[in-house]
């Protein structure tokens, strides 16, 4: 029996982001496969998982499967190139274990690739000309806002404030 084509779908979009896993590594293997079983567990639910050759033995370096029935499909093509197995047929498991594993969601994010910026010189020398143009405008309000808070100002009239001295403000319009 194949496997079902998001299955398929499953193992190309996962090794294509993980490529530098296909290597002739056991451990790196192992970590691709574990990743193609837990996106299919998320997926397609808690019949999917991976499997050890019995208790003792280390998780399988390029094996999926479902529960029910207890059958496996080699996901990767070995030698000193590693390929993703295009839908090959299952392997009865009878007598090893089943091994459940986490539904984690490996395919939600594409990898975002560093995008190269190409300095735009003219358009950096536009947006720093209107900030000059911005910052000239504020000195000026600043300018006219001392002017007018000068021009509401009274004077100042020594008396028995905190420190000798008080500062008395009265509305333009009282005396």
């Amino acid at each position: 029996m194949k496997w079902p084509s998001r299955v398929q779908e499953i193992v190309s979009e996962i090794a294509r982001r993980n490529s530098s896993l296909l290597i002739p590594d056991e451990e790196s293997r192992r970590k691709l496969t574990l990743m193609f079983a837990q996106q299919c567990r998320f997926e397609l639910g808690s019949n999917w998982g991976t499997k050890r050759a019995d208790s003792g033995r280390p998780l399988s370096k390029d094996t999926i499967c479902t529960r029910n029935p207890f059958i496996g499909w080699d996901t990767q093509i070995g030698g000193s190139v590693i390929t993703v197995a295009e839908f090959p047929d299952s392997v009865d498991l009878t007598g090893q274990v089943f091994v459940e594993v986490e539904p984690i969601n490996h395919l939600e994010f594409e990898e975002e690739k560093p995008k190269e910026e190409k300095p735009d010189i003219p358009d950096k020398l536009d947006w720093i000309e209107v900030l000059l143009r911005k910052i000239v405008e504020l000195e000026k309000f600043q300018i006219d806002l001392m002017e007018e808070i000068k021009d509401r100002q009274d004077r100042v009239v020594s008396g028995s404030g905190p420190f000798g001295v008080k500062i008395v403000l009265r509305p333009e319009n009282r005396k």
